[in-house]
């Protein structure tokens, strides 16, 4: 524990309060003030950091959707029209969306476009991205965490769109966790048969086997998104590899999200499901 974090817990204990009374708020509280250098931390100024993509899965029968709502949603997201956009306005946060790959030539109004190509590939047939299409998603990550951290923002919350996304996800929190397929794969949008046979694509995809988890680099994520090692099936998806770019630039610069962790997730879809 950092000397801030015992000085805000200190401080915390010299309030008219039963100690530790406020359970997991003081020690969020802790946290961010170890993050932001400073006794007194602030989330005065906070944005919520959409990065949207398609992927080429989808052409597999995975969602009941086309293509096309991708881009119609990272539109109405930029106009904080939707569910994240209205809690966002209640929040004071800004919303700050990202074209990372969306399948489409124009430029969509109110998004920033960082797009790295129209569109994964299916990474069911050939990796999703090239070794110099990740490290673009990598830079194009960082430089949206580095603008943020520019702009003044304290706390950055992270969202992703695009049709396919989970079938995308499922497959590779499968082979960076190890978690059984069925505990991190769900029908996610589809109905009858296409959600059944997404699930099916996703034990597929994640090809969980014990031999997997003794490839070299399992624990590290970045051989997994070049697939040093491994079928060209496991390339990762465009938005997860920004992700992921956004993470290490966070943490460089001191800029705390809520990105939840693998196990959280794994946890996550043990008990509800597909997210």
């Amino acid at each position: 524990m950092s000397d801030i974090s015992l000085n805000i817990k200190r401080t915390w204990d010299t309030i008219a309060k039963p100690l530790d009374s406020l359970g997991k708020f003081e020690k969020i509280v802790m946290q961010l003030g170890s993050i932001q250098k400073t006794e007194n931390p602030s989330v005065d100024k906070s944005a919520l950091l959409v990065l949207c993509a398609d992927n080429g899965i989808v052409e597999e029968g995975v969602s009941q959707s086309s293509q096309s709502v991708t881009r119609t949603c990272a539109e109405n997201i930029a106009q904080k029209i939707t569910v994240s956009g209205v809690m966002a306005s209640h929040t004071k946060t800004s919303v700050i969306t990202a074209d990372i790959g969306i399948a489409c030539a124009e430029e969509i109004p109110g998004v920033i476009n960082k797009k790295v190509r129209q569109g994964t590939r299916n990474f069911l047939k050939e990796p999703a991205m090239t070794s110099a299409e990740l490290e673009e998603a990598f830079k194009n990550g960082a430089s949206l965490v580095e603008q943020c951290r520019n702009d003044g923002y304290q706390i950055i919350c992270i969202g992703e769109m695009g049709i396919g996304n989970t079938t995308t996800s499922s497959a590779v929190l499968a082979v960076l966790s190890g978690a059984p397929v069925k505990n991190v794969t769900g029908r996610g949008g589809g109905k009858g048969s296409r959600g059944d046979r997404r699930i099916y694509l996703g034990r597929r995809s994640a090809l969980c086997s014990p031999s997997l988890s003794r490839r070299r680099g399992f624990h590290d994520p970045v051989p997994r998104l070049r697939g040093d090692r491994l079928p060209d099936r496991h390339e990762r998806a465009r938005t997860e590899a920004a992700v992921r770019s956004r993470n290490a630039a966070r943490r460089g610069k001191r800029v705390p999200d809520r990105h939840a962790d693998p196990r959280r997730r794994v946890r996550r879809h043990e008990r509800y499901g597909d997210v």
